[in-house]
């Protein structure tokens, strides 16, 4: 890298203060370039992109965003030992915890003991409903064969990667199979056409990885990127919050890039000779000068935004406890889909508890509607559409169980992340792309100009924050480690 044209303002412009552009930035200060160098823009108020941890009234830390780590994660394991920061083991499924399909609630301890019996009204065998969702998946995966140890797998001749992820799975599942699994992982990709091929490698890795366990964060995950902020002030640098990428003009030749900014006081322009966009997909799309690129809607097509919405059912008690659920999360096939069982645990800051429910696709449209007040986000009351809805919807869960009607809750939280994160809470791949290259491609997507796109949906491991900080070291490795700043590579 060189030091720049001197007519530029910065030698590097950094767009977005979620995980990606902080790890970004601060690596390159790291590295050696001045702190009146370089520069870091976020459109929102806030650092953190999809990590959001919010404190209920009675001081209960819930994550509404990302919310643990695994093992497998080494980049962000090692800033979370760097910073200081405390892991806490997530409790695993319990086995009082509820699975509640097509009107019958059971639990975990339940569905394994029910020998002769279907545990839910599913034309699926009790067998495959006792042994659970992995094992409905290999049965599919034994029709898929792959050529050689660590290929590609094939389908009816065809690549699976060609395969939309449900018209592959109907090959070998039933219908009322498929919609079993689906129930069961809570996601909604199991019936969308995402490139099959990606979404089975990504389950196997980050779903079905045997019992690895999964930590959390005390006090909450926005202590990771609330370090990396501290890291990069010390340093000199600043984030300038409020500032949202308008429109980019590239010049011939090796001369710098203009960017244009909105702010809350106005309007900016500035030029870099470099340029990282660190942005959600949804955000890149809206910038003008990028939209309209053959090269950018190339990319953009690639991919499969997943929507999501989150909420936070929030408790005087963790009446849950009563039943002997510690921790892990109850699942349903309503519009809930995902409850976290949180409350209990010292390091959460109170009594309180929370069951704090992800729904995505279709489900997050069903908390849109209008009656549920489709623009709403952040705290509501126990008597907001919402949150009534929700606790009916636990209690038709719990209720069964409980034997008695749940305690009233005092509150909750929702995040749309639809509108949070311009469009998406997280990515999959399309149907017929290929992963790799597109990767690869997004690293430097315009020919000659330096600008790159790095983050969580560019990633081989897209939707945890481990993928937008790989994609961060493969952009740093490939086009900025020589010259004379050499980053140095993590991998």
């Amino acid at each position: 890298m060189t030091g720049g044209d001197p007519q530029a303002d910065l030698d590097i412009a950094v767009v977005g203060a979620g995980m990606a552009g902080l790890y970004a930035t601060l690596r390159l200060l790291e590295a050696g370039l001045r702190p009146d160098r370089i520069g870091l823009f976020e459109a929102s108020g806030r650092i953190g992109g999809r990590v959001l941890t919010v404190h209920s009234p009675q001081g209960l830390a819930l994550d509404m965003g990302a919310h643990n780590l695994r093992p497998s994660h080494t980049i962000v394991a090692g800033l979370v030992e760097r910073f200081g920061l405390k892991p806490v083991e997530s409790i695993g499924q319990s086995p009082a915890g509820i699975v509640h399909l097509r009107g019958r609630s059971l639990t975990n301890a339940e569905i394994s003991r029910r020998w002769l019996r279907k545990p839910f009204q599913y034309d699926v065998s009790a067998y495959l409903q006792r042994r659970g969702p992995a094992r409905v998946l290999r049965k599919a995966l034994e029709e898929m064969p792959t050529s050689a140890p660590g290929s590609e797998r094939h389908l009816r001749g065809r690549p699976l990667a060609d395969w939309a992820l449900p018209d592959a799975l109907l090959q070998a599942l039933t219908p009322d199979e498929l919609a079993y699994l689906a129930d069961r992982l809570i996601y909604s990709f199991w019936q969308q056409p995402v490139q099959a091929e990606a979404a089975l490698k990504w389950a196997a890795q980050e779903m079905f990885r045997g019992k690895s366990a999964m930590a959390e964060l005390e006090g909450g995950m926005t202590g990771l990127p609330e370090a990396l902020g501290s890291a990069i002030d010390n340093l000199g640098a600043r984030t300038a919050l409020g500032h949202r990428l308008a429109a980019v003009t590239f010049s011939d030749g090796a001369a710098p890039i203009e960017l244009s900014f909105e702010t809350t006081d106005g309007h900016l322009s500035l030029s870099a000779d470099r340029v990282v966009l660190a942005m959600p997909a949804g955000a890149v799309a809206g910038v003008d000068g990028l939209a309209g690129r053959p090269e950018i809607q190339a990319l953009l097509s690639t991919l499969a935004p997943q929507s999501a919405v989150t909420t936070a059912l929030v408790y005087e008690k963790p009446w849950w406890r009563e039943m002997g659920i510690r921790g892990g999360a109850s699942m349903t096939d309503l519009p809930a889909r995902h409850l976290r069982h949180h409350g209990g645990e010292q390091w959460r800051g109170s009594d309180a508890g929370a069951l704090v429910s992800y729904c995505d696709g279709g489900n997050a449209e069903f908390w849109r509607r209008p009656e549920y007040g489709a623009t709403t986000s952040g705290w509501i009351d126990p008597d907001h559409p919402v949150a009534c809805e929700l606790h009916n919807q636990a209690q038709r869960m719990f209720g069964p169980k409980m034997q008695k009607p749940l305690p009233r809750p005092i509150g909750a939280f929702t995040q749309d992340w639809d509108k949070a994160a311009n469009g998406a809470a997280f990515h999959m791949w399309s149907t017929g792309s290929t992963p790799a290259d597109v990767i690869r491609s997004a690293l430097c997507p315009v020919s000659d100009q330096k600008l790159h796109i790095c983050g969580e949906a560019w990633s081989p491991r897209q939707g945890w924050i481990e993928g937008a900080l790989e994609s961060v070291d493969m952009l740093l490795k490939r086009h900025m480690s020589h010259g004379s700043l050499a980053v140095p590579t993590n991998r």
